[in-house]
């Protein structure tokens, strides 16, 4: 089963493959092409992955500024100055990926790490695949409100950072609050909607019961990172989470697929339920 279309919670909670569908021990490691690829195959619902651009203007696909820890900063780098990946492969293009969601509609979710390149960003996707194919999300609320401003039909998530709910926790809340005031950040939801994002990103221990009621009351679709194990993945099913996003998403769907299918079941089973009782009361003839 796959979802179509980035949606809400009116349907089945997505399963998006955290950088790809990857295995950094044997391959296909994460943000290469052989782990979107397989991503795709797998029937995962959507991609996520991370943008920085290089010295001559390439929009490529990493986690980090850095190619290892205190290495050469992308940025600081031409394309062809990048090492390749483990297995072989180059690190690949934004380009590249764009060309597999034109071939097999693959969705994408592109996080943007750093502000002051949006435009081409978003630009490099449109050149190549209509905006329903993509969504655009960021920990920094200035990329959100610029893609928003470029074109509001663009879907944008805000990834929040842990600092919000920490403070919503402390001892020290009241103060918190008055200097997140200050500072005019507010709660992770509050955030989400002054910068006009579609929906929230968390980190799993952000996403409580009351956390995921909050945003429900709000009608924020709410997508929780980076869920790995099988309870934690089972708990945010149950509590209908827009989306998962994970480095197991074979095992994501499998359980989606099952929770899915018991509902469909438990509905089947009480329509005859029902008809059997309207059997009952029915006069005889």
């Amino acid at each position: 089963m796959t979802i179509s279309q980035f949606t809400g919670t009116a349907l089945p909670t997505r399963v998006v493959a955290h950088r790809g569908f990857h295995d950094n021990v044997n391959g296909p490691y994460e943000n290469s092409m052989g782990g979107f690829e397989k991503g795709v195959a797998a029937g995962v619902d959507a991609l996520e992955t991370d943008v920085y651009r290089t010295r001559d203007g390439v929009l490529v696909l990493h986690h980090d500024p850095t190619l290892a820890n205190n290495g050469p900063k992308i940025a600081d780098l031409l394309y062809g100055e990048l090492p390749l990946l483990p297995d072989g492969q180059r690190i690949p293009r934004l380009a590249e990926l764009a060309e597999l969601s034109k071939r097999t509609g693959a969705k994408l979710a592109v996080e943007i790490k750093e502000g002051g390149y949006e435009l081409e960003i978003v630009r490099e996707l449109q050149s190549r695949i209509p905006n329903a194919n993509f969504e655009i999300i960021s920990f920094v609320p200035a990329s959100i409100s610029a893609v928003e401003a470029l074109d509001p039909s663009i879907r944008t998530g805000m990834l929040a950072p842990r600092i919000y709910e920490w403070m919503r926790q402390s001892a020290l809340y009241p103060a918190a609050v008055w200097v997140s005031d200050l500072l005019g950040w507010h709660t992770a939801l509050d955030r989400a909607q002054k910068i006009g994002a579609d929906y929230i990103s968390v980190d799993a221990r952000q996403a409580t019961g009351s956390f995921l009621a909050d945003a429900a009351k709000r009608g924020i679709g709410v997508d929780v990172w980076t869920v790995n194990d099988v309870a934690t993945m089972r708990r945010l099913l149950a509590a209908h989470v827009q989306g998962i996003v994970t480095d197991h998403p074979n095992v994501a769907m499998q359980l989606r697929d099952a929770a899915v299918a018991g509902v469909a079941q438990l509905a089947q089973l009480a329509q005859l339920a029902q008809l059997a009782q309207l059997a009952q009361l029915a006069p005889a003839s």
